[in-house]
């Protein structure tokens, strides 16, 4: 039962959170680009980092123990700090071009 529980499509729980991780990021950075849409890009930031920071030492969770955990959370941190890092040279790109105008 289990095994149902935690894939689908014969894919794993832990590489379906990967999967929509960098979809989120994707759609993120697409966001500040095209639309200049910061505040978008701060909430996939923030959904990242909440990802990231849960606890899996609780009951909830027991069916998940044996998914890679570690991999959900480097992928988790990681697309935030790429996401947050695009912010800056957005912010830093947009401030030189109006002191340049």
């Amino acid at each position: 039962m289990s095994d149902q529980v935690t894939s689908f499509l014969g894919i794993g729980a832990d590489v379906w959170a990967v999967l929509l991780m960098v979809i989120a990021t994707l759609l993120a950075m697409t966001m500040l680009v095209q639309r200049g849409d910061i505040a978008y890009a701060l909430v996939v930031v923030w959904a990242l980092v909440g990802i990231y920071v849960r606890e899996f030492d609780i009951e909830l969770y027991r069916v998940l123990e044996a998914l890679n955990a570690e991999l959900v959370n480097l992928i988790a941190i990681g697309a935030a700090v790429v996401i947050v890092v695009l912010i800056l040279i957005y912010m830093l790109v947009n401030r030189s071009r109006h002191q340049a105008a």
